[in-house]
């Protein structure tokens, strides 16, 4: 069996995770210790999310910046498409 293993960083719009958006997706992907893909998908955060200045100024980014990204249902189809290459979410 094939050891599978991913590596997740995600950056967010504010440190309560109740009111946070997520604006940034990254990883990697490795299976039996060979990375087989590297991504990082960059999203707005939903109009409801919480921005707080402090934590724009830990990810380096500004609020027009992230508003600019792709909505949030094409970055989750990326990331999906991304983990559908290799896992079968079927496979029980």
């Amino acid at each position: 069996m094939d050891k599978k293993i991913l590596h997740l960083d995600l950056e967010t719009t504010d440190k309560i995770l109740e009111t946070a958006g997520v604006v940034q997706i990254s990883g990697i992907v490795e299976i039996n210790n060979i990375e087989k893909e590297i991504f990082n998908i960059k999203c707005q955060p939903f109009p409801t999310d919480s921005i707080n200045k402090e934590s724009l100024e830990v990810i380096g980014l500004s609020e027009n910046q992230i508003k600019q990204f792709q909505q949030p249902v094409y970055a989750y189809k990326q990331f999906t498409d991304i983990l559908g290459k290799y896992v079968n979410k079927y496979d029980t």
